[in-house]
């Protein structure tokens, strides 16, 4: 019994190998990665396995312009001085490791937890 390939099916199956191979790029892409890095007094937030949403991608923000950082639920709030804030949206399992990863890399930041 022979399945016929219409040209719908061929679509929708070039389109689900294209899923695939994306899917896996994004994994090896965030394979190895850490949430956040300190290059050239700078944070930098990088997109991890760990990392759920922001609407900002490959942020770096001056250390010396953190004024604190807020810890609620599931979500870690870097503020500047001036009162822009930056969301990382984390996954809840992964949020007290980031917060352990994050703390080294800002030692004079207050941390608030509401």
């Amino acid at each position: 019994m022979m399945i016929e390939l219409t040209e719908s099916r061929v679509f929708l199956i070039l389109f689900v190998a294209f899923l695939l191979c994306f899917g896996l790029y994004e994994h090896l892409k965030r394979k190895g990665k850490t949430l956040f890095e300190l290059r050239d007094n700078r944070l930098s937030i990088h997109q991890t396995k760990e990392f759920l949403f922001s609407f900002e991608e490959g942020v770096k923000i001056p250390i010396d312009r953190i004024s604190h950082v807020q810890v609620a639920s599931n979500c870690l709030s870097i503020f500047e001085h001036g009162g822009t804030a930056h969301d990382v949206w984390l996954k809840k399992k992964h949020r007290d490791q980031a917060i352990l990863e994050l703390k080294p890399l800002l030692p004079d930041v207050d941390f608030v937890y509401l």
